[in-house]
């Protein structure tokens, strides 16, 4: 269950100043990585977009939004061999990283691969954010995401994400999405059976196994992410003007917003 995400919705409010923020995206190149960008050129309280990766986002997923070419800086970097160490400089300057790294464990090749991925370079990822102030972070992981199972992809990214919450974040953003429903072209073969599959049986599933749309999940982390910013930003202000009266500075806690795929589906209807 989500943890104080009641106050979430689709309609974001505007802050008195408009302030823009600046994001890195990690796993861009993914269906909900793709989406995710779309959706960060498309909003207005967002403005430069920075995605690190092994390849570069393909033009003709934001060649309709006008001001995408000066507003998206793409970098391209082995992270097989470098992981993002190479790129640290890249994470400076940023209000939040967004993390949509995945892959299968057949994809990988083998178990240790897959773990390369899915939980060192997420957690390189969110050390040099850190290391960089960055001072939010949402990370993609998978409904069932748990240290304690017995199953490999869901221990492995129940396991990324205590590694990310034990980073020093102001806010984090964690979405466990079910199945995801996406038109990627290089569609896994249970991902093409169940988007056929699941239109027709979807009344009949609880709502924690139902499908999901990527721009969905992406139109969520985006906005979780706003909120969070305003808060911190208010919350930085407040305790700046507060600091010459108090003698003892009460310390920083992160805010760690969990969405499990029922929450998603919630915040999506709002």
């Amino acid at each position: 269950m989500a943890t104080d995400s009641s106050h979430i919705s689709t309609s974001t409010t505007q802050s008195s100043d408009m302030r823009k923020y600046n994001a890195v995206v990690l796993g861009a190149t993914g269906a909900t990585g793709k989406a995710l960008v779309r959706e960060l050129l498309q909003a207005e309280k967002w403005d430069k977009i920075t995605t690190i990766g092994r390849r570069a986002v393909k033009d003709d997923v934001f060649s309709d939004i006008s001001d995408a070419s000066s507003r998206l800086h793409q970098i391209v970097t082995d992270t097989d061999k470098n992981q993002y160490n190479d790129v640290k400089s890249s994470f400076a300057n940023n209000d939040a990283v967004f993390c949509c790294l995945g892959t299968t464990i057949k994809q990988a090749g083998s178990d240790e691969n897959f773990k390369k991925i899915d939980l060192h370079l997420v957690h390189n990822g969110g050390e040099n954010a850190s290391a960089a102030s960055v001072p939010h972070f949402s990370l993609l992981t998978s409904s069932s995401a748990s240290t304690d199972s017995w199953f490999l992809y869901t221990r492995t990214k129940g396991e990324a994400e205590e590694a990310i919450k034990a980073l020093n974040f102001k806010s984090i953003g964690i979405f466990r999405p079910s199945l995801l429903m996406t038109d990627r072209e290089e569609s896994r073969p249970m991902e093409a059976l169940a988007r056929s599959v699941f239109p027709k049986i979807s009344w009949m599933l609880p709502r924690g196994a139902k499908e999901i749309k990527v721009e969905s999940v992406a139109k969520v982390m985006r906005i979780d992410a706003e909120h969070q910013l305003e808060r911190y930003i208010s919350s930085s202000s407040s305790s700046s003007s507060s600091a010459s009266s108090s003698a003892e500075p009460t310390p920083n806690k992160c805010n760690i917003i969990e969405y499990n795929n029922t929450d998603l589906l919630d915040v999506i209807k709002k």
